[in-house]
């Protein structure tokens, strides 16, 4: 886990009871060592604590929180074992640590490559927030290019992999794989007459039958390019996610085997037309 020479002010809470004061010097997704002007007694090795870390910002000084745990007393000072974080103060950490290194692609993907590490959780609730902003952004930017409407956005849902993975419940469904630094895809799910509809829309012409070859193209090609904005916004942290053909099912015919532990991040829309929803899979590593 690399390890960063960053100095910022911070301050210790052990259990809730006397703050100490000090400044960090050594930073990772892992854990940290902070200096203090004073010695902590060994016996809070061990201990969880809370920790803060002063970031400049343009509108002053702004507080990172993390959750922590000592696991290190000397007379230079501590070093904590960082083990959780809300999404926000995650996202400072990952700008703060991204911001000293000339490969901040390399340093994000350590997370990915050490599942077993407390803050790859942390990393994987913030991963999901962020899913459902590209999903979001990459349905309007096609539906607007392509389809020439706007989508209001309806309820989100969001899964874990502690949880056993349903397949889409729906009459239309495309289904692009996504595989390489990034394991997972998306599916792109529709009633057979909203379905039919932006096959229409797409393809120009009109088709009767959603699996007319022209109906089964449109759909799948739809559902490609929503993958393909998910793919260009997950790229930033994944290189090299290569991206399957579109295979487009009706009801539950899959005729693919999916992992049982598999994380999901589903949005729902609507156009004038109807519902839809778009989903975005992948596996804990």
């Amino acid at each position: 886990m690399t390890r960063l020479d960053i100095e910022v002010p911070a301050e210790v809470m052990i259990e809730g009871k006397e703050s100490h004061l000090g400044v960090t010097h050594n930073i990772s997704f892992s854990s940290m060592r902070i200096r203090f002007a004073q010695e902590m007694a060994s016996s809070e090795v061990g201990k969880s604590c809370h920790v803060r870390l002063q970031l400049p910002s343009d509108q002053g000084a702004a507080w990172l929180a993390l959750e922590a745990r000592v696991i290190r007393s000397d007379d230079e000072g501590v070093a904590v074992q960082l083990v959780g974080a809300d999404t926000e103060s995650f996202r400072q950490l990952k700008t703060l640590l991204s911001s000293h290194v000339d490969n901040p692609m390399a340093l994000i993907q350590e997370i990915t490559r050490n599942p077993d590490m407390a803050m790859s959780v942390v990393h994987t609730g913030f991963m999901k927030e962020e899913l459902n902003d590209y999903i979001t952004d990459s349905v309007n930017d096609i539906f607007l290019a392509f389809l020439s409407e706007g989508v209001s956005t309806g309820p989100s849902v969001i899964t874990n992999a502690l949880e056993s993975y349903d397949l889409p419940d729906a009459e239309a469904t495309a289904v692009v794989n996504f595989n390489g630094a990034f394991n997972g895809g998306v599916h792109f799910s529709a009633p057979l007459y909203v379905a039919l509809n932006f096959a229409t829309t797409f393809a120009g012409e009109p088709v009767e039958k959603i699996n007319d070859p022209i109906a089964v193209d449109a759909f799948g090609e739809l559902a490609n390019m929503i993958a393909g904005g998910v793919q260009t916004r997950l790229s930033v942290e994944f290189e090299n996610i290569n991206l399957t053909p579109p295979t487009v099912v009706f009801g539950q015919n899959y005729g693919i085997i999916y992992q049982s532990n598999l994380h999901s991040v589903k949005q729902y829309f609507k156009a004038d037309i109807g519902p839809f929803f778009v989903e975005c899979f992948f596996g804990s590593s």
